[in-house]
């Protein structure tokens, strides 16, 4: 069947209202047409871009933890376990939805981390904005998914508002 890019031939095959996976169908839809430059469809194109998404979650992962102060050995041993992990490499080889999402998942741990260790007043509002297109691309792949992101976003916000540093910097007014 022709695939066309669009929302109306998306919504002509999803009829239902609040269908929980529309975003992973036009990154599908789009991936088929990208194809097209390459001499036709295969469903080998979705797995291979989950492949190469799971080995953006190795290097996250590995960026992850330098930013908490492991060791690169211990850095490297997440980014191994992460990516070599059974389950992902199962999910992976198929067409579905779990990595790309887990994908913006650590992404979003790494934009919180980044946002707490962030020193200035537009270093914070950058990472927060940098929050926003990844939690409406989270929302069009899993709703749910996209209301736990959201909760990373308030939590990073408010450990960077109440943070110890913060809090040992007010001066408090003690009578003699």
């Amino acid at each position: 069947f022709p695939v066309t890019i669009g929302s109306e031939a998306i919504g002509q095959t999803i009829n239902e209202i609040y269908h929980n996976s529309k975003g992973y169908i036009y990154l599908i839809s789009l991936l088929m047409k990208l194809s097209d430059l390459l001499d036709g469809y295969h469903p080998m194109i979705a797995r291979l871009f989950n492949a190469a998404l799971l080995g953006g979650c190795s290097v996250i992962t590995y960026s992850i933890a330098k930013k908490i102060s492991l060791s690169v050995k211990q850095a490297f041993n997440c980014a191994i376990i992460a990516g070599l992990f059974p389950i992902m490499i199962f999910v992976g080889v198929q067409t579905l939805r779990d990595i790309p999402i887990a994908f913006m998942m650590l992404l979003s741990v790494y934009f919180s981390i980044s946002l707490i260790r962030s020193n200035g007043f537009f270093k914070s509002i950058f990472w927060i904005l940098l929050f926003a297109p990844l939690v409406l691309v989270i929302i069009e792949f899993r709703l749910t998914n996209a209301i736990n992101i959201g909760i990373v976003l308030l939590a990073a916000i408010s450990v960077k508002m109440f943070s110890i540093r913060n809090i040992s910097n007010m001066q408090i007014d003690r009578k003699s």
